[in-house]
């Protein structure tokens, strides 16, 4: 199965994701009637989704949904900068009813697996007013430093995601390689070996050989879709 997306978009519109939409011709026409569309083979769904707990506010009652994650790596010069962790359906992306999540690096010899186990548990027994409190406070800070996307204040998760240390080494190696691809990417565009890959507009080629960035001070975003450990088996 296949993903189609726009070369340039937002907040995952125009994404069309083999198995969740369900007409492909459709997907595809829309893919040539637009233009400038990216094919690339769908990751399994479960590879990337956790359990997470979410609370109604209006029935008063917390549940495990099983959600999609993605996982944005910021990284400079000295190399991996922080992360920002989203949830959601497919796309994730916020502009289409995602909402991000806290992350949290697990030190403790326990697995990943097992630690998001035991704080899923622990709010399922937590008291609805003691969870009512903690969404009201998340919306309320959202709104306090403005928070919000298109769609009003960002939804926050109640769990955060789990890390290890090891897995944040590995994350850290990942960036400093990226940084390096880019580099190289640069300069084979310099050198006019990506012509018949990258195609953009006349006037923006001109602005963009200017000045070749050349790994001067940057913060590069790359979003992954990563299982840490707690997938659905």
């Amino acid at each position: 199965e296949l993903v189609l997306k726009p070369e340039r978009g937002y907040s995952g519109k125009g994404v069309r994701v083999g198995g969740v939409n369900p007409d492909g011709d459709d997907a595809v026409a829309l893919a040539l009637q637009e233009g400038h569309y990216i094919v690339q083979e769908r990751i399994p769904l479960k590879m990337w989704a956790e359990e997470v707990p979410v609370f109604d506010l209006e029935t008063g009652k917390v549940e495990l949904k099983q959600v999609q994650t993605d996982f944005r790596c910021l990284m400079g010069p000295e190399g991996l900068m922080g992360f920002l962790g989203r949830f959601g359906g497919v796309p994730t992306n916020v502009g289409s009813g995602g909402g991000v999540q806290p992350l949290a690096v697990l030190r403790s010899d326990m697995t990943v697996r097992d630690g998001v186990r035991r704080i899923n548990d622990a709010i399922l027994e937590t008291p609805p007013g003691d969870l009512i409190e903690a969404v009201e406070l998340q919306r309320d800070l959202a709104l306090e430093h403005h928070f919000s996307y298109l769609l009003g204040p960002i939804k926050i998760c109640l769990r955060p995601r789990l890390l290890s240390p090891a897995q944040m080494d590995a994350l850290g190696n990942y960036c400093a390689a990226l940084w390096l691809d880019c580099l190289k990417l640069e300069k084979m565009w310099i050198a006019g070996e990506l012509n018949g890959v990258i195609q953009i507009e006349e006037d923006e080629l001109q602005i963009a050989r200017m000045q070749p960035w050349g790994g001067s001070a940057a913060i590069i975003a790359s979003d992954g879709l990563f299982s840490f450990g707690a997938n659905p088996e």
